[in-house]
């Protein structure tokens, strides 16, 4: 029965993968990155990218920065998303995918670790605002829960790679 616990893997995997795109597309996309309050009530917020009618040569490095991280993660995500579906329908096992699932896995990981670091370290920077009012807002925390998620995918599939490799060779 290796068979059918491989295939039940592979499903926890592509549950948690769904989340994480999921919570990285509305991180990465929704406006709440930080949050300007005052007297306790949120009065703007700052997305790490106006999407509608952002220039992106005008930003600042930092957050430069954390819009191509957030996008690299994202686009990895999808495609790895879309690859692990067909690995499910197609149902090839190639022990050699576990390494590249591997190897994808902790690409997103570093890539949502940096944006939400990078973030956090330099939010307050952001142009005419009050930096004691200016906090983290849901979106980042949506990229944090992400980034956190991540790491528990890459110990799967490092799992997953680890025993496949193993049934493979004997």
């Amino acid at each position: 029965m290796h068979y059918h616990h491989h295939e039940h893997a592979h499903f926890g995997v592509l549950l948690l993968l769904i989340v994480v795109t999921a919570l990285t597309g509305v991180g990465t996309f929704t406006y709440h990155w930080a949050e300007l309050k005052a007297f306790g009530l949120a009065v703007t917020s700052f997305p790490i990218y106006p999407w509608n009618h952002g220039d992106f040569s005008d930003m600042e490095p930092w957050n430069k920065c954390v819009v191509v991280v957030m996008l690299m993660a994202f686009s990895a995500e999808l495609l790895m998303v879309l690859w692990t579906i067909a690995a499910i329908v197609l149902l090839r096992h190639n022990p050699h995918s576990h390494g590249l699932h591997f190897l994808i896995s902790l690409f997103i990981s570093i890539c949502l670790w940096i944006g939400v670091i990078v973030w956090a370290a330099d939010y307050d920077r952001m142009p005419n605002t009050v930096p004691a009012s200016l906090s983290l807002g849901w979106s980042w925390g949506l990229s944090l829960t992400a980034a956190i998620l991540s790491l528990l995918m890459l110990v799967a599939s490092a799992f997953g790679f680890h025993k496949a490799r193993h049934h493979h060779h004997h």
